[in-house]
């Protein structure tokens, strides 16, 4: 559960540090920073809090975080971007907007303020073919051409051993072409993904960790990535550490194992998600106290504090700037006005109050490497139990510059797509003051169902789409016979749970929760589990009736509607029927399949994907109760959403040239000096 906000050129590096920086940077953890968060926590009120949208939760539906749109930067006639073939994907480090990626040397927004604090430069762009010439850069040391006219004075080395073994090589390279492109094909159509999908039948669904940081220590600043000290406890008598952030280690259990890099956020891009795993408590009722290392939120926020330079000479706290509370029973979220409670064991009820559900740091530091102010995002739960109990946990951590402008946004290619990053996915959005049209762009990309830590299905869990990846994520929705019968006559009559046998093979705790759903008849599950995405009006669910766009380019601009497509979404057949003699319910809503036609665009060395066409469809299945001797029992049912990704059909153009030539070439203004002056 993400509480986010919505809100250069190449230095010269030795190429064995280029590649030891290169091992470093793959390892090291990293996240897309957010906007800066309010300096108060918000009033209280139902869902989250969207700063840029009117959409808010209820029902127990996901409010999905969105960046905000800066509507003077949106256009009220939008154009479709002009794509230079031979220079696309020149920077393909660059993965977040408006905001400096941290060692992207060819990032324009890094200034030479952000360069300074670089530990290294990443590559720009995958290393081209090279050809092996007749005299290699070895031979010549020294060229001295300090103008034109003077005289040149060339010193040469004694060559290299291997220099006399290359007996073929190019003595001159004439091809007037730049090399093989592939040209911008412009937009898919529903005809043409239908086309390549007959063809490729294999593309569709049939019905912690370590890291190792830079061991540097600058005394008056931090550097990229550099370890940041902390403190614990009292003032007098701090526990000094390093900061750091639970990851799932075996079993997916939580350890506060992850340090945390000065200016690398956790996630650092839209390719990575906030840090999940799970808490296990073996008595409850003894773990759950006001400080509790594991449970409570003040470990986290009030007894820590963080210090402004590796110096350890000063040290800012932690403070609260947004606290909310999460219902595990509905889904719902709802903001904390004043202080948060602190983390107490209800014996009467035999719950854990005011456990630590998500947590996300924002560190905001100058810009020359000091840290000003720590704050906190934090979301807090009930947990039942006496015994073992297990929580789901999320951490993030974002850095941001004082005096930001504008929020970072998560890019998934600059500007084509990578492989497995988020597919971009928003929602039309109008500003009502200048009537300029943007798009509302998800966080963490689009959707799909997914489950709890216990495989059940509900509105708050759900997974990003991986671009490129024929995938399918499910969860179960766990009924007893009656409740799947009322389900398929739309029976809106309360149901009241019998005790679950002890010989039942599958039990349940979220009787209620599916009950709520169901009160509500005219949305099928799938759309409802997606909070209203890709439903029509009238449906439940918060963005129920919305347009549904999804990024064109793996950096599609929200303030350019031009640089999105909008989804086609299929009509639904909700022609449900119930057999009773089968027990089975016919054709009931099971799942939804996103389509994507997807073209290639730049050179065949670099080629930078985008989407052409997307589609969305859904699935039927029968549901029956299997075993008549199992009536008595709940029985598991699946709801599923899958993608998948096909290629546009394309030739690959080798004609791409640069102008040609003049007849003449131009010579230097002092060529004829002293024969002829001005």
């Amino acid at each position: 559960m993400a509480r986010r906000r919505r809100t250069g050129r190449q230095l010269a590096v030795k190429a064995v540090a280029m590649a030891a920086l290169v091992a470093l940077v793959a390892r090291v953890p990293v996240v897309q920073a957010v906007a800066q968060s309010e300096t108060s926590v918000g009033v209280e009120r139902q869902g989250r809090r969207l700063e840029s949208t009117a959409y808010t939760s209820s029902g127990g539906y996901k409010d999905f975080d969105s960046y905000a749109v800066d509507y003077t930067l949106v256009s009220a006639a939008p154009e479709p971007r002009t794509v230079q073939v031979n220079d696309i994907g020149a920077c393909f480090c660059d993965l977040m907007a408006n905001a400096c990626d941290s060692n992207c040397c060819c990032d324009p927004d890094c200034d030479d303020q952000d360069k300074a604090l670089f530990s290294g430069c990443l590559p720009e762009s995958p290393e081209n073919p090279k050809l092996t010439y007749c005299v290699p850069k070895s031979v010549v040391q020294t060229v001295n051409l300090k103008s034109s006219g003077s005289l040149a004075v060339v010193h040469k080395t004694t060559p290299k051993k291997d220099f006399f073994s290359e007996l073929l090589c190019v003595e001159k390279d004439n091809n007037p072409a730049f090399g093989n492109f592939f040209m911008d094909p412009g937009a898919g159509s529903s005809d043409k993904l239908t086309e390549v999908l007959t063809r490729n039948p294999q593309a569709q669904y049939e019905t912690s960790v370590l890291e190792t940081q830079q061991a540097v220590t600058f005394e008056s600043s931090y550097r990229a990535n550099e370890t940041i000290p902390v403190a614990h406890g009292a003032t007098d008598t701090p526990k000094h550490a390093a900061l750091s952030i639970p990851v799932a280690v075996f079993g997916g259990k939580c350890r506060d194992v992850e340090l945390v890099g000065f200016a690398s956020s956790v996630p650092l891009n839209a390719g990575q998600g906030p840090r999940k795993c799970l808490r296990r408590a073996k008595q409850l009722s003894t773990e759950c106290f006001a400080g509790s290392p594991f449970l409570s939120p003040a470990h986290y926020v009030s007894d820590l504090k963080v210090s402004t330079t590796p110096a350890r000479s000063a040290y800012v706290p932690v403070t609260m700037t947004e606290a909310s509370t999460f219902d595990s029973a509905t889904g719902e979220i709802v903001a904390i006005a004043g202080a948060l409670p602190g983390t107490t064991y209800n014996a009467a009820s035999a719950t854990c109050e005011n456990v630590l559900k998500s947590l996300k740091y924002v560190v905001t530091h100058n810009g020359n490497g000091v840290i000003t102010a720590v704050g906190a995002e934090v979301v807090v739960t009930n947990v039942a139990g006496t015994a073992g109990a297990a929580l789901e946990q999320e951490f993030s951590v974002a850095f941001q510059k004082e005096g930001t402008s504008q929020p970072a946004r998560g890019k998934s290619g600059n500007p084509g797509y990578r492989a497995t990053y988020p597919v971009l996915f928003g929602i039309e959005e109008t500003d009502a003051g200048t009537g300029k049209t943007a798009v509302s762009q998800f966080t963490e990309g689009l959707p799909m169902i997914s489950s709890d830590a216990r495989g059940e299905c509900t509105a708050q869990y759900t997974r990003s789409l991986p671009y490129g990846s024929q995938s399918m994520s499910s969860c179960k929705v766990t009924l007893f016979r009656e409740q799947l019968k009322r389900f398929c006559n739309k029976d809106t009559t309360a149901f009241a749970a019998p005790a679950i046998p002890a010989y039942c093979p599958v039990t349940t705790d979220k009787t209620d929760y599916f009950q709520t759903f169901f009160a509500e008849t005219a949305t099928p599950l799938p759309i409802k589990l997606l909070s209203g995405l890709f439903g029509s009006s009238g449906m439940a669910g918060t963005y129920a009736g919305a347009k549904f766009y999804a990024g064109v380019w793996g950096d599609s601009d929200p303030a350019n509607t031009a640089d999105w497509i909008e989804f086609e979404v299929e009509s639904l057949d909700d022609g449900m029927s119930w057999n009773e003699q089968e027990g089975t319910c016919s054709k009931v809503v099971s799942g939804v399949q996103y389509e994507f036609l997807t073209a290639n665009v730049g050179s065949q060395q670099n080629p930078q994907r985008k989407v052409t066409y997307a589609r969305v469809k859904f699935t039927y299945d029968d549901w029956t109760f299997s075993d008549p001797a199992l009536d008595a029992c709940p029985q598991a049912f699946s709801v599923y959403s899958s993608s998948t990704f096909v290629e546009m059909d394309q030739q690959v153009d080798e004609n791409v040239k640069p102008p040609a030539p003049p007849v003449f070439p131009k010579l230097p203004e002092d060529a004829f000096y002293p024969f002829l002056t001005n």
